[in-house]
């Protein structure tokens, strides 16, 4: 310290250089915190995307072999008693 009570202009300098580099820091410590974040948007969006190619998959079956159980409740019925039978466009109506 000189006797005026100042700092000496090479150590304010240095000063001044860490303050720079402080700010600098500090400002480049959010960009690390936007890339986690970015990353965690991505897995949530995956992880999303998953059970909707999986529900997607089961409509997709269940509309492909929905009818053979449903044409074969609706023939596996007691004939005597069944209307189609007797009518010539019964089993198409009847579907």
């Amino acid at each position: 310290m000189q006797a005026d009570g100042s700092l000496p202009e090479k150590l304010r300098s240095e000063f001044q250089l860490l303050s720079e580099q402080l700010t600098h820091t500090d400002r480049n410590a959010v960009y690390p915190e936007k890339i986690v974040h970015g990353l965690h948007g991505s897995v949530l969006l995956s992880l999303q995307s998953s059970p909707n190619g999986h529900l997607r998959t089961l409509t997709v079956d269940s509309v492909t072999f929905l009818p053979a159980p449903l044409i074969t409740g609706i023939y596996g019925m007691t004939f005597r008693k069944a209307p189609e039978i007797h009518w010539y466009e019964g089993h198409p109506v009847a579907i």
